[in-house]
């Protein structure tokens, strides 16, 4: 850390040491010198920056002193300001600097990069040399995280010094050809910047060469030891590559350096940077090899495809713990492959991607599989969408429970799927609320229209597909003409073909079709069974609603109770859970009974909770969840039959 600055001993030491050198930065003819009154005003600037309040109005100083002065000011400010070691007096100089656009700081920002203690600082020095001369891409850096596709990239890459800027940070990436040759530079005019390297490479690589260190002015160097050059051969050879930096104790801090450098030149579009951006995969920190996989997307190329189908294939053969580790980098590797059109993965391939514990993993893997669209995509994206069995809720659980991922698999299945979609497709209305079923019923729609033949009849599914619900701003609505497909529908032998119709039925809002849906109660697929029960609740409350301004309506509710009631005692727990609820819907109340005795049968299981709220709101009673207080609530009201109060 810096420390801060106290008392009034250094400002007037500053301030002394600005008079001392009263016309050592006056320019060339045409430019405006520094008068002492400029010196004096710039380094109070300087050295009140520490304080916060101070900070922004020293930007705009300092900066409008360049704009008036020139290079005099700049190089000036370059030297009290990133020469000084302080934090403050070090931000506020290399932002107004940026600002002004001043490439005199160019060189001074080069070594701030590579050498300054603060790691904050370096990353400063990368955002402010990315937004350089343009203040409001310097202001979009500063305030949120890079928009690489957006307004920051665009500026970025128009920038004059894009060049210089570029080269810079892939050497503050790549370091280590930089400082072996000034570790093993004998200039002795500068000792300093060969000292500098060497504690850089000591740091960064944990190698130490007694042959370069600070040594006493009458102590020679031993020819025998190994040179820096040597060293770093070595330990590139026994790592089979270039070896990751570990900086000791400093790793997080190097880390979030190497994130911002990787972010710097995926907003330039650095061809230059894939490779060593590839090498980055493999980084002992997690966050930056999720970045690097983030930045080759950016950049594009056929090294960054390949780089990211290595990375996706590898990491799947990783043992367990490790494959669980590494799902966020699979997910933003197969993101950018999704970004690039990057074939080369089957979704074989990406079976262990599709059946991740991570949501975001799978729904990438969806992704990459609808984009780039492999021979094999239409059966693994139907397989998200399979069942997988009974449900607690009495559904037909699909293999991807996440109903962001099946929406992704629905929209791809919308666009490439073929017949074999549809009966899936069906299925799949049963999941999710209303706004994922008419996602469906536009996917059924668009591979329906696909398969428009010239004159031969479609087959029923096909047109249930086209019969399916239109979403409009109010509620959804059936095509014309849609009554008899449906009829058609629920009385086929086809249990994909009756599910799709009942579904269509209730979305549509079809309450003429009431008695034919509610005859499928008993139905022996347990799905079509359910989604009759949970249609006739709809569509029953629709025409309730209507009772005082038509009360004939309710004749065909009523009819349906019996087979409600029938459905009740059914052997399969999940369509007697469903019937209970169907019945409070409907406020049947002489199913109160028969309800109190379900909750006793042992085939009940989980769904009995769903009974117990059957019955909260059929009889307003808040009682526990114990079957033996119903039975005896039961049998205190019909002992009092005659005082039925508030049933």
């Amino acid at each position: 850390m810096h420390a801060p600055l106290r008392g009034p001993a250094a400002l007037l030491a500053a301030l002394a040491l600005v008079g001392a050198g009263a016309r050592a930065a006056e320019g060339p003819g045409g430019e405006v010198p520094l008068s002492l009154e400029d010196r004096k005003k710039i380094m109070q600037t300087l050295l009140v920056a520490e304080d916060i309040t101070q900070y922004q109005p020293g930007v705009r100083i300092l900066k409008a002193k360049i704009a008036e002065h020139g290079a005099p000011a700049a190089r000036f400010v370059v030297e009290r300001g990133l020469g000084s070691r302080f934090l403050a007096t070090h931000l506020v100089a290399a932002e107004a600097l940026a600002r002004a656009g001043r490439t005199e700081a160019l060189d001074a920002f080069e070594d701030g990069l590579l050498h300054d203690v603060d790691y904050n600082m370096r990353r400063m020095f990368a955002r402010l040399l990315v937004g350089f001369g343009d203040e409001a891409t310097i202001d979009l850096l500063l305030a949120r995280q890079p928009d690489f596709a957006g307004k920051i990239s665009a500026a970025a890459r128009a920038l004059p010094i894009r060049a210089r800027a570029e080269r810079m940070l892939l050497v503050a990436l790549d370091p280590v050809e930089r400082f072996l040759r000034e570790a093993t530079d004998e200039d002795e005019e500068h000792p300093e910047r060969r000292l500098r390297a060497q504690r850089e490479l000591e740091r960064l690589t944990g190698i130490t060469s007694v042959r370069y260190r600070e040594r006493r002015p009458d102590e020679e160097p031993d020819p025998a030891a190994p040179t820096w050059p040597e060293l770093w051969r070595a330990r590139t050879r026994a790592c089979g590559g270039p070896p990751p930096f570990r900086p000791a104790g400093r790793e997080r801090e190097d880390a979030a350096f190497r994130i911002t450098l990787i972010q710097m030149l995926a907003l330039l579009r650095s061809e230059a940077a894939l490779e060593p951006i590839a090498r980055r995969l493999r980084h002992p920190s997690k966050d930056v090899r999720v970045v690097a996989a983030n930045a080759l997307g950016r950049i594009g190329g056929g090294e960054a495809v390949g780089a990211l189908r290595r990375t996706v294939r590898d990491s799947l053969g990783l043992p367990a713990a490790e494959r669980r580790e590494a799902s966020l980098l699979r997910a933003v590797a197969l993101n950018s492959l999704t970004r690039l059109k990057g074939a080369g993965l089957s979704a074989a391939d990406l079976a262990g991607s599709l059946a991740s514990a991570s949501v975001r993993e799978r729904r990438a893997a969806v992704r990459y599989l609808a984009s780039v669209r492999p021979g094999d995509t239409e059966p693994a994206l139907l397989a998200r969408l399979a069942p997988r069995g009974e449900a607690p809720r009495a559904r037909l659980a699909p293999a991807e429970g996440d109903p962001l991922v099946r929406w992704e698999a629905v929209a791809a299945l919308g666009r490439l799927g073929t017949a074999a979609s549809l009966p899936a497709l069906a299925d799949a209305t049963q999941y999710g609320d209303r706004l994922e079923r008419a996602h469906v019923y536009e996917a059924l729609r668009s591979v329906a229209d696909r398969l428009r033949p010239a004159a031969a009849p479609r087959p029923l599914l096909e047109r249930l597909a086209l019969t399916a619900p239109v979403r409009t701003d109010r509620e959804p609505h059936l095509p014309v003409g849609a009554e008899p497909v449906l009829r058609e529908g629920l009385a086929s032998r086809d249990a994909h073909a009756r599910l799709l119709a009942v579904m269509e039925v209730r979305d549509g809002g079809a309450t003429r079709l009431l008695p034919l849906v509610a005859a499928l109660a008993g139905d022996p697929e347990t799905p079509v069974a359910v989604a009759a029960l949970r249609s006739t609740a709809r569509l029953g409350e629709a025409l309730a609603a209507t009772r005082r301004t038509h009360p004939a309506l309710l004749k065909p509710v009523s009819d349906t109770l019996p087979g409600l009631r029938r459905a009740l005692r059914s052997d399969r727990a999940a369509v007697a859970a469903e019937a209970a609820e169907t019945l409070a819907a409907l406020k049947d109340r002489s199913s109160a009974e028969e309800m109190i005795r379900l909750l006793g049968a042992p085939r009940l299981g989980a769904e009995r909770f769903r009974v117990f709220r059957a019955l909260r709101t059929l009889t307003g009673k808040r009682l526990p969840n114990e079957p033996e207080l119903w039975a005896t609530w039961w049998r205190e009201k019909r002992q009092a039959s005659s005082q039925r109060e508030g049933y």
